[in-house]
C-alpha cells in the first residue's frame, strides 16, 4: 500500500471512529439484520426490537469500553395504523392519486398514526401495506374502506385478503366512506359552488346523483338513493334525482327527462374512469344545460370527516 492510499485508511478509520465509535475492520465485521416480513404472524405484531448482544458483552475493562458491535438505534413505533383501502383505479393518468393525496394529508392530521393506502387492484397492494404496517410495529390496524356502499368488497373481499395476510386480530375495518354522516354536506357544498361557477340559480336546477349501481347487488343503488335523499331534505335545489352507471336509470335518461338545467354531482369515491370519463362522457350526450360537481371522492374535507371516525374508534386524540 502507497504512502497515500495509507494516510487515506488511518482519516478514513479516524472518521469512523468518530461517528460510530469502532473501526473499519469492526464496521466490517459488525452483524447485519436483515428482517424479511411475509405476514403479520410473522412479526409478531411486537414492539420488540433486535438486540445486539455482542454489544453488551465484556471480558474486561478495556472491552466495554470499546462496542464490539454498532450501537442499535431503537426507536418509538406508532401504536397503531391507520389504512385507506380501496378498489383501485386503472386506465387514467394517475392512478390512486386522489388516494394518495388524502393520505399525506391524514398523516399531517393524525401525527401519532401511521397512515398508508393499499388497493385490492393494482399498486401498492393491499397485502403489502398491511405487512408494512405490522412491520412498523403498530399493534392495532384501523383499515378504512374507500367504498360507497357495504357489500361485496367491505363484507367479503376486504376480510379475506385481511385473513390472507395473516392480519385478522390486528386489523378492524370501519364503516365504508359512503355512510359517512358528513358525506350529503359536502356533496351539497361542492353542487351548489357548481351551480354558482355555471350561473345556476339552485331554486331552479336539478341536482342528479350518479352512483355507480350493480344488476346483482342493490347496495349501490340503496346507498346512491340515500344520500340523494338527505340532499332533497335540504331544500336547497328545485329536485333531486339518482342516475346509476350499471343499471337503470341511466345518466342521459335522466337529465333528458327535465327541462330544468342540472348540476351532477358524483357518487364515487376516488378519481377513477367512471367518475373522470363516463359521467362526463355522458352529460356531454345529453346535450342539455348540466355541468359536473366531480366525485365527492375529490373533497378535501372528506379527510376531517376520516380524521374524526379514527380518533372516535381509537378513544382519544391522535
Amino acid at each position: 500500500m502507497s504512502g497515500r492510499n495509507r494516510r487515506r485508511e488511518r482519516v478514513e478509520n479516524i472518521r469512523i471512529k468518530a461517528v460510530h465509535g469502532w473501526g473499519r475492520d469492526q464496521a466490517a465485521s459488525a452483524p447485519r439484520y436483515n428482517i424479511t416480513t411475509r405476514s403479520c404472524r410473522q412479526t409478531g405484531m411486537s414492539r420488540d426490537r433486535p438486540v445486539n448482544r455482542g454489544a453488551m458483552s465484556s471480558t474486561s475493562p478495556s472491552s466495554a469500553m470499546e462496542p464490539l458491535s454498532p450501537p442499535v438505534t431503537l426507536r418509538a413505533a406508532p401504536a397503531a395504523a391507520l389504512l385507506l383501502a380501496a378498489h383501485g383505479e386503472r386506465n387514467v393518468p394517475e392512478p390512486n392519486a386522489l388516494l394518495a393525496a388524502h393520505t399525506n394529508a391524514l398523516a399531517v392530521l393524525l401525527p401519532h398514526m401511521r397512515v398508508a393506502y393499499g388497493v385490492l387492484n393494482g399498486e401498492p397492494a393491499f397485502e403489502d401495506a398491511l405487512l408494512q404496517a405490522a412491520q412498523a410495529g403498530a399493534g392495532r390496524i384501523l383499515v378504512y374502506p374507500f367504498f360507497m356502499a357495504e357489500g361485496y368488497f367491505t363484507a367479503s373481499a376486504l376480510p379475506e385478503r385481511v385473513a390472507a395476510a395473516g392480519c385478522s386480530e390486528a386489523v378492524e375495518i370501519l364503516r365504508p366512506l359512503g355512510e359517512a354522516a358528513g358525506l350529503p354536506q359536502i356533496m351539497l357544498d361542492d353542487a351548489l359552488a357548481a351551480a354558482h361557477r355555471a350561473a345556476f340559480d339552485p331554486a331552479s336546477t336539478r341536482l342528479l346523483v350518479v352512483g355507480h349501481g350493480s344488476r346483482s347487488d342493490a347496495g349501490s343503488a340503496k346507498a346512491t338513493a340515500r344520500v340523494a335523499e338527505a340532499l332533497r331534505e335540504q331544500g336547497a335545489f328545485a329536485e333531486v334525482a339518482i342516475a346509476l352507471l350499471e343499471e337503470p336509470p341511466g345518466i342521459v335518461e335522466q337529465l333528458e327527462a327535465s327541462a330544468l338545467p342540472a348540476v351532477v354531482s358524483g357518487f364515487f369515491a376516488g378519481g377513477g374512469m367512471h367518475a373522470v370519463r363516463d359521467v362526463p362522457d355522458a352529460i356531454a350526450r345529453s346535450r342539455t344545460r348540466a355541468v359536473y360537481a366531480g366525485p365527492v371522492g375529490a373533497s378535501p374535507q372528506l379527510r376531517d370527516i376520516i380524521a374524526g371516525a379514527v380518533r372516535e374508534k381509537m378513544g382519544r386524540g391522535c
